[in-house]
């Protein structure tokens, strides 16, 4: 597995330790952000800030960013929801 899909899953993984933590309030960021992209970016920005980890998914994400901008393909399976997954 690649490092950026680690670094996915870790990223992954923080998020779902916040949500698991149902009550427990969100860390507000720092601009309201709307919409169903920014509920996902509150999400993980209050994870990594209870966790104290907003350096470490600032870096994940930008690998992230890089390896879109890198690999067409890759970038097509993030934002393309029909494009099936051939796992060999």
């Amino acid at each position: 597995m690649s490092r950026s899909l680690l670094s996915l899953q870790s990223l992954s993984a923080i998020a779902m330790r916040c949500a698991s933590t149902a009550g427990s309030p969100m860390v507000r960021t720092p601009v309201p952000l709307f919409g169903i992209d920014g509920r996902y970016v509150s999400a993980i920005w209050s994870a990594a800030s209870k966790q104290k980890k907003l350096d470490a998914v600032d870096n994940e994400l930008k690998q992230l960013l890089t390896l879109t901008q890198k690999d067409v393909r890759f970038k097509d399976l993030l934002f393309n929801p029909l494009i099936k997954v051939c796992v060999h």
